[in-house]
């Protein structure tokens, strides 16, 4: 199949990348340790294509989906050369597309084969990420880092392990991209991945 898309085969498909993130969003919410998330819902999920546009959102919260793709920009800049299937990146730094520091964005890498072919992401918001008080946030901060951590993390190859060493609360976060990228292989086959990066 061609880039060209008829309207209603485009339709078709940018309804099913929806469906996508909205299955993405219920496996935060029903694997989340964290009342943060599976009851106020403070998190967003979204698809990126290859050339890191974003192709798919749902319900989510604008200030997570809006600075999301200078995030995905930003760790794909930071290892470009370096992305295996299986790999989720983890970024929470404000100067480069984050809000603040306890809303950490995750990048899960959707490969066909070798082949990259869309990006899965959330932004979610974790409830302790270091800093001078509980819960990160103080109004006695006079620089970032008073706040937590602000760093771009890597965790290699859910497969081999990674996940088991995020932080409890987190370990959710790999699964809404792995549930992306299960989606995303049942519709492959009836457009090709030509279609997802048109």
């Amino acid at each position: 199949m061609t880039a060209a898309l008829d309207p209603i085969t485009l339709e078709v498909i940018t309804e099913q990348l929806i469906a996508v993130v909205r299955e993405m969003r219920a496996t935060m919410i029903r694997t989340a340790y964290s009342m943060t998330i599976y009851e106020m819902k403070d998190f967003s999920c979204s698809l990126f294509d290859s050339a890191k546009r974003l192709v798919a959102q749902s319900e989510d919260l604008p200030a997570h989906v809006l600075p999301l793709p200078w995030s995905v920009e930003a760790i794909m800049q930071d290892f470009a050369k370096d992305i295996n299937p299986g790999d989720v990146f983890l970024m929470n730094d404000a100067y480069r597309g984050g809000t603040h520091l306890n809303d950490v964005t995750m990048l899960y890498p959707i490969y066909d084969g070798d082949t990259l072919v869309l990006l899965a992401a959330n932004r979610s918001h974790w409830d302790d990420v270091g800093g001078m008080t509980p819960g990160s946030m103080s109004g006695n901060a006079t620089e970032v880092l008073q706040e937590g951590v602000r760093s771009p993390l890597r965790q290699h190859a859910c497969a081999r392990g990674a996940a088991g060493r995020l932080p409890c609360h987190a370990r959710n976060v790999p699964g809404s991209g792995a549930a992306g990228a299960r989606a995303m292989a049942s519709l492959r086959p009836r457009y090709g991945n030509e279609v997802y990066r048109a």
